[in-house]
Order: C-alpha cells, then sequence, then structure tokens
C-alpha cells in the first residue's frame, strides 16, 4: 500500500498483487497536505476479549479461539494523491482502520469504517498519464489466494460502511 506516493510512475495494481498483503482500502494515498496513520499494538484484557467475541462471532470454527495481541492501523482523514496537483485542496477524505487480532498461532483481520469514512475512490493520474485503479480491499495470501470486499474496484467500494 503506498501511503505517499513519491515516485509518480507508480501505479496502483489491481488484486491479485504479486506479494501478500492486508488491504483494508488499496490504493494513492497522500498525507503530505490532511490526515493521518497511526498504529498501536495491545495486550489490554478488554480490548483481547472485545476482538476475540467478534471473531468467534464471525467465524463458526474459531468458537474456541482466544486472542494474546491485538495490532491496529488507522487511517485518519487521508486525502489521494493528486499528481501534478499536489497542490490543490480537497475536501473529501478517507477513514478507515484495520485491526490483526492474533492467538499466536492463528490470525484474523477486521477491517473497519466509520459511517461515511469512504468519500473518495480513485486517486489522480500520475505523469504516465494512466490512470490509477478505483481502490480495493481485501488479502491476498502468500500462497496467491485473494479475497475482495464487495464492491472492490469500483464506485461501490465507497460503500464499505455499509457492506463490510
Amino acid at each position: 500500500m503506498t501511503f505517499v506516493n513519491e515516485f509518480p510512475e507508480f501505479l496502483n495494481i489491481p488484486f491479485p498483487l504479486e506479494y501478500p498483503a492486508i488491504s483494508p482500502f488499496y490504493s494513492n494515498i497522500d498525507i503530505t497536505k490532511s490526515g493521518s496513520i497511526s498504529y498501536y499494538e495491545t495486550t489490554d484484557e478488554h480490548a483481547l476479549h472485545r476482538a476475540a467475541s467478534v471473531v468467534r462471532s464471525a467465524f463458526t470454527d474459531a468458537s474456541d479461539f482466544s486472542a494474546k495481541s491485538l495490532f491496529v492501523v488507522t487511517w485518519n482523514r487521508v486525502g489521494k494523491w493528486k499528481g501534478d496537483k499536489s497542490d490543490d485542496r480537497s475536501n473529501e477524505f478517507n477513514t478507515f482502520q484495520v485491526a490483526i487480532i492474533s492467538s499466536g498461532e492463528v490470525s484474523y483481520v477486521e477491517f473497519l469504517y466509520p459511517q461515511n469514512g469512504i468519500q473518495w475512490v480513485q486517486a489522480e493520474a500520475g505523469e504516465s498519464g494512466l490512470p490509477d485503479i478505483r481502490a480495493r480491499a481485501g488479502f491476498v495470501a502468500s500462497d496467491e489466494r485473494y479475497t475482495l470486499l464487495k464492491g472492490s474496484g469500483s464506485d461501490r467500494v465507497r460503500h464499505l460502511t455499509e457492506t463490510s
């Protein structure tokens, strides 16, 4: 995932990627003018209990799952990369989060999108003139299996707040 595109010739490529990835919003993000990316890891019992409960309710084969660690990354009010128009201000920002919930042996991922958290779905074209793809959300495993969330790669990706 590109947080700040320092290489204009780089393009956001469609899934499946050639490498493993966990991507709550795969697009060219620019935080030079606005937004932030923060992360933390916790072993707080209350947070671990809540995360394990989410996993157990979502996966029938995880009824005995017990979380030992929780790693959370938050993209708060991030803008899209604007190519040559990088001085332009935008009033569209995205906010989303990923939580990696691990027992030490097995890990699960939760993507979180607040109401109205996705306001843009595609960055601007770079120097090559080729347009960026519409954002994708999903996973690519090391064995090349992949899963995309509903709406990925289309304008419907902005509805992740309702569909995921």
